[in-house]
């Protein structure tokens, strides 16, 4: 019969864990370490990723912690630190963006982020279409296109729509990031902003959702990478392949977003 005198654990890193017992040494892996995958992600998805999260945590036991920021900074935090497992920005332009400087693996697309102008509830009786963003006295808030997807689009609807001067002149602030925009408009701040559709409909008690001319803009396409720098590449690729999947689909469905129907990796490397 053996008897255990003494038993001391150390835990060494995040993935090893050392055992003293009686003399004897145990190096063992993932014994008490909890699994913890990082996402950096564009603010304005975080209703539906609050709950793809909350979901993959339920099914695999791996914590998700999710740093939302404009895409922008994201991709600065990225570039900076060096940090990081998953990257879903609210256009996959910051994934391509940051390919040139780190190796982004299993890229996959998710949904569509699609502009509108939400209205003040308040001035939906003075602004009906795009042209009325012109008139004077008209309150305009866009997003500031080096930190945020739809700040970008932002400007290509202007340039597109040969109004672009005259809204400018009514733009009293550009946000950093699409909540932002969005609660300046719903507290009344401003009267109208070109925000995301699915902003539009989460405040739908007090923004009202005037479409933009499809002509004047391509929708920004949701995407979800694997950091190169991801310390767990495997578990970030299984949240990676979660969010894309039929139910993290329909979760970005669920609160506005369109679907991108081609859901596929267009990288596997």
């Amino acid at each position: 019969m053996f008897k255990i005198i003494s038993c001391y654990w150390f835990q060494v890193s995040a993935r090893y864990v050392i055992c003293f017992c009686s003399g004897f040494i145990f190096f063992t892996g993932n014994c008490f370490a909890e699994q913890v995958l990082f996402v950096h992600a564009g603010a304005g998805l975080r209703p539906a990723l609050d709950i793809i999260a909350a979901d993959f945590e339920a099914e695999t036991s791996i914590k998700v912690l999710i740093d939302y920021a404009g895409s922008g900074q994201s991709l600065a935090r990225i570039g900076t630190s060096q940090k990081g497992d998953v990257f879903i920005p609210g256009s996959e332009v910051y994934l391509d963006k940051l390919k040139q400087t780190m190796a982004v693996k299993s890229v996959y697309r998710v949904a569509l982020h699609t502009p509108v102008i939400g209205v003040n509830v308040n001035r939906a009786d003075q602004i009906h279409e795009f042209s009325d963003l012109t008139k004077s006295g008209v309150r305009i808030g866009l997003g500031d296109p080096a930190s945020m997807a739809l700040g970008r689009t932002a400007v290509s609807i202007l340039e597109a729509s040969g109004m672009g001067e005259g809204v400018k002149e009514n733009t009293v602030v550009y946000a950093a990031t699409i909540k932002q925009l969005a609660l300046y408009l719903t507290r009344g701040d401003i009267d109208a902003a070109i925000i995301g559709r699915s902003d539009a409909i989460q405040n739908k008690d007090s923004v009202v959702l005037l479409d933009i001319n499809p002509a004047w803009y391509n929708p920004e396409v949701i995407a979800v990478g694997v950091l190169g720098c991801a310390k767990e590449p495997e578990l970030a690729l299984l949240f990676a392949r979660y969010v894309a999947s039929g139910r993290g689909v329909q979760a970005f469905a669920d609160v506005g977003f369109l679907p991108y129907t081609d859901i596929q990796a267009t990288a596997e490397h």
